[in-house]
């Protein structure tokens, strides 16, 4: 996730997955995560934040370089957002069994570890990455809370339809 475009490639496959599987709620929302990637350029450019400078930190460049302004971390937020969303699912649909605990677990601690990633690299501040776990919080709640009204809706819509 690291490379940039790892994300978009996942994500185009998951979306085929869950297409492909009739699953085209899950797909269509799967999709909604690159709203809050595409906000969070216009609230970086808004805040103008700059990065750790040269001066400060030894700054690791590594594909494609560093883009735009620090505050929040767009990766800090993707990785919230993205892998929040596909665990919650998982939840869902597999249940609480031991192998979809683990997975949560070693989630979250890929989540915490591309955070220090992020500081310990000098492409963000602290509060840079916990303002992106932070908005991709918020906006995980905010998709899982519209994705189960949508789901609810839908099964509403199926059960008073004539046989």
């Amino acid at each position: 996730m690291g490379i940039r475009g790892v994300a978009g490639i996942l994500m185009i496959l998951l979306f085929i997955l869950f297409w492909s599987s009739n699953k085209r709620t899950e797909a269509i929302f799967l999709v909604l995560i690159s709203v809050a990637d595409l906000m969070n350029i216009l609230i970086k450019e808004i805040i103008g934040r700059p990065r750790p400078s040269q001066d400060i930190v030894d700054v690791v460049i590594g594909y494609g370089g560093i883009q735009g302004s620090g505050f929040p971390s767009g990766h800090a937020l993707h990785v919230v957002l993205f892998y929040g969303f596909i665990c919650y699912l998982m939840f869902k649909f597999l249940g609480k069994r031991i192998v979809t605990i683990t997975i949560f677990w070693l989630v979250v601690a890929y989540i915490f570890i591309t955070g220090l990633w992020l500081i310990y690299d000098g492409r963000h501040w602290v509060m840079d990455v916990l303002g992106g776990y932070s908005y991709g919080a918020f906006y995980l709640s905010v998709l899982i809370f519209n994705y189960n009204a949508q789901k609810s809706k839908t099964q509403m819509m199926d059960t008073e339809r004539p046989k």
